[in-house]
């Protein structure tokens, strides 16, 4: 149960429900605090603060959490070719080549527990640059329903090249979204 900082603080059984009921808490407190000020929050400072708190907050959580097969599905699989590459295993070319050669070259720059991370990174802030396209200030309240999410925990942590693939989707369309403007702005 060792993780990248030390020993983790919470125990693998209880890693997830902590994640969905710090969530709930989170919006239960958002809703509170929007319905009492009438819907409103003045400060665009205080949203970006908070928004920022949150995506580093899930990334760090997410990506920091411990190795584990029983608990993030996945995860030990990457483990182990991310440390068979490490020791020098001959690249396996599969029908997923280009996240195998993301995995061969990760581990030649980088531990396990960091590729998770980078992983975790790769998952989060697209969802975050998306929320902040979209809704500019108020990326905030777009960006926490994306991680309460039904599906976003479990391709984070179970799915995980599942989860960097669609979340490359949402970046392509914001991408897309972008040079259209471009384009229909020149006109």
């Amino acid at each position: 149960m060792r993780s990248f900082i030390g020993l983790s603080i919470i125990p693998l059984p209880y890693y997830t429900a902590v994640f969905y009921n710090v969530t709930l808490l989170i919006v239960l407190f958002a809703f509170i605090k929007l319905l009492a000020k009438g819907y409103v929050i003045y400060s665009p400072k205080k949203k970006e603060y908070a928004s920022l708190i949150l995506l580093v907050a899930v990334t760090l959580y997410m990506g920091l959490r411990p190795v584990s097969g029983k608990y993030f599905g996945d995860m030990i699989i990457y483990k182990y070719r991310i440390d068979q590459y490490a020791i020098g295993s001959e690249f396996i070319i599969s029908r997923d080549i280009l996240w195998q050669l993301f995995e061969k070259i990760s581990s030649s720059i980088m531990t396990a527990q960091l590729f998770f991370i980078l992983c975790a990174m790769l998952y989060v802030v697209p969802l975050y640059k998306a929320a902040k396209n979209w809704l500019g200030v108020n990326r905030y309240f777009l960006f926490l329903m994306f991680i309460a999410s039904f599906s976003f925990w479990s391709y984070g942590t179970n799915g995980i090249r599942n989860g960097v693939a669609n979340v490359k989707r949402v970046d392509e369309n914001i991408i897309m979204k972008q040079w259209i403007q471009l384009i229909k702005s020149k006109k």
